[in-house]
């Protein structure tokens, strides 16, 4: 079970991955785990991403909450990920796409 949340963890974090900005600009860092920064432009962007419903299912904020209450738990969630992508990392856990995304599937099923 605890490979299932690390193959989970790294499939939700690769999406923040794939929108990076060029080497120029500065980026505004909002958390920094184990040396690895956490970008006010990926948090903002997740935000939107469930203030629109696009994963409401897959999200886990508080749905009835307040705004900052909202807020919070993603900038959580995001740190949650980020530790377990660096678990994943320093473990050497290599897996194919169709585990990946056997696990996915499994996870919005519940």
């Amino acid at each position: 079970m605890r490979i299932f949340g690390l193959l989970l963890a790294a499939l939700l974090l690769g999406d923040l991955g794939c929108h990076g900005t060029s080497g120029d600009e500065r980026r505004d860092v909002i958390a920094t785990v184990a040396g690895s920064p956490i970008y006010l432009d990926e948090y903002e962007r997740e935000l939107q991403r469930f203030r629109a419903g696009n994963d409401d299912d897959e999200a886990g904020l508080p749905s009835q909450t307040s705004d900052e209450a909202q807020k919070r738990a993603l900038l959580d969630m995001l740190i949650d990920r980020r530790v377990v992508v660096r678990a994943a990392e320093d473990a050497n856990v290599i897996v194919g796409t169709q585990t990946v995304e056997h696990a996915y599937d499994k996870a919005r099923q519940g």
